[in-house]
């Protein structure tokens, strides 16, 4: 069965942000899970919620550089997902609720996600994404405390277990991480998602100085679905 909103939500950034200068909103529309699974996250949201591969479609013309059907993970943990959905494509680098989120979050999509989506496990799928969200939230590597965490049913399961290992790949040394660069699809009324960036072209358009500010209107709260699918 199909579903029609998905209980995954975001921290909503009122920041300065780096919008490009051709910007427009696309719709995106919601096809299913991939590979995904049920996690206990606390702190900003406390709640069962699904997290791993969400599979999309583009509505109308498909953006330059993009496939007709793409999959994303979730950067918005306290919002949630509409469908269909507009989205503005930006860069990972302009999502910062915490210092270099946003290129935290783009590292591990960009080195983990594309294998699990070719050979990889729900469980893996699911722990990529705590991991995002911890890399987004939480300054330090800390998956039992912090502004996002799992819940102590959780520990030293194959999720938790995982989502570490993400996680101390990202944050390589004491006070060191990596940061990538990856495609921000940034929704005002609904859940914000990153996806790989599909071309090189894309990568110097995201990553190049042709931008212009702005700033990012906030969401309201009228109209916002019930949180959570319930597992």
């Amino acid at each position: 069965m199909r579903l029609r909103r998905l209980g995954l939500r975001i921290l909503a950034c009122g920041a300065i942000l780096a919008v490009p200068a051709q910007a427009r909103a696309e719709t995106i529309d919601f096809t299913g899970l991939g590979h995904a699974a049920v996690v206990e996250v606390r702190g900003l949201l406390n709640a069962r919620v699904w997290a791993g591969e969400i599979n999309w479609v583009w509505v109308g013309a498909v953006p330059d550089g993009f496939s007709p059907s793409f999959y994303t993970y979730c950067v918005d943990i306290t919002n949630v997902l509409i469908d269909p959905q507009e989205v503005t494509i930006r860069s990972s680098s302009d999502l910062n609720p915490t210092p270099d989120g946003g290129g935290k979050a783009a590292w591990l999509l960009n080195s983990f996600a594309p294998g699990i989506r070719t050979g990889g496990t729900n469980a893996q799928a699911a722990a990529l994404q705590v991991a995002i969200w911890e890399a987004l939230y939480d300054t330090a590597p800390n998956l039992a405390s912090g502004s996002f965490y799992l819940a102590s049913s959780m520990t030293g399961g194959s999720i938790w277990t995982l989502a570490g290992h993400y996680l101390s790949q990202l944050y390589y040394a004491p006070g060191t991480y990596h940061v990538g660069t990856a495609a921000w699809l940034d929704s005002t009324r609904g859940q914000d998602q990153i996806t790989l960036v599909p071309e090189p072209s894309m990568l110097l358009l995201l990553g190049s100085g042709l931008f212009l500010f702005g700033r990012r209107q906030p969401r309201g709260s009228s109209g916002v679905p019930a949180p959570h699918a319930k597992a």
